[in-house]
C-alpha cells in the first residue's frame, strides 16, 4: 500500500522568485513616480514664473507713467514682487515651488524688445 502525501504551500525557490518579481516591480514603481514627481514640481515652477510675469506686466501698465522706458528698446525695468503684493496683483503669501520659501523678496527684470515686447526674466 503506497500512500502519497499531498505536497502543500510553496518552496523556498518559489518564494524567493515572487519576492524578486515583487522587489523589481516595487522599484520600477518608485522610479516612475519620483520621475514623475519631478516633472510636475518643474511645470509647476514653469507656472508660478508665467502667472508672476504676467502679474509684473500687468502692474507696468497700470503704472506707465513710472516708467518711460518702456518706450526705449533693450532698456531694462526692475519690479520687485513686493510691488505686485502690495498692488494685489498676486497673493501676499506667494511661495516660490523651488524654494518652498517666500518669493516677497524676489524681483523680475523686464528688457523692452525691438518689438516693444516686454521679455520677462525672474530673479529668485
Amino acid at each position: 500500500m503506497d500512500i502519497y502525501l499531498k505536497q502543500t504551500g510553496f518552496t523556498l525557490v518559489e518564494i524567493l522568485g515572487i519576492i524578486i518579481i515583487v522587489s523589481l516591480i516595487f522599484t520600477f514603481s518608485f522610479i516612475n513616480l519620483s520621475n514623475t514627481t519631478k516633472k510636475n514640481k518643474e511645470k509647476q515652477y514653469e507656472e508660478f514664473v508665467k502667472d508672476l510675469c504676467i502679474a509684473g506686466q500687468n502692474y507696468i501698465y497700470l503704472n506707465l507713467e513710472k516708467y518711460p522706458e518702456t518706450s526705449t528698446i533693450e532698456s531694462e525695468i526692475r519690479i520687485e514682487v513686493s510691488d505686485l503684493i502690495t498692488q494685489k496683483l498676486v497673493d501676499k503669501n506667494i511661495i516660490n515651488p523651488n524654494t518652498n520659501l517666500s518669493a516677497s523678496s524676489d524681483y523680475l527684470i523686464y528688457t523692452v524688445q525691438n518689438d516693444y515686447e516686454l521679455k520677462c526674466d525672474y530673479n529668485d
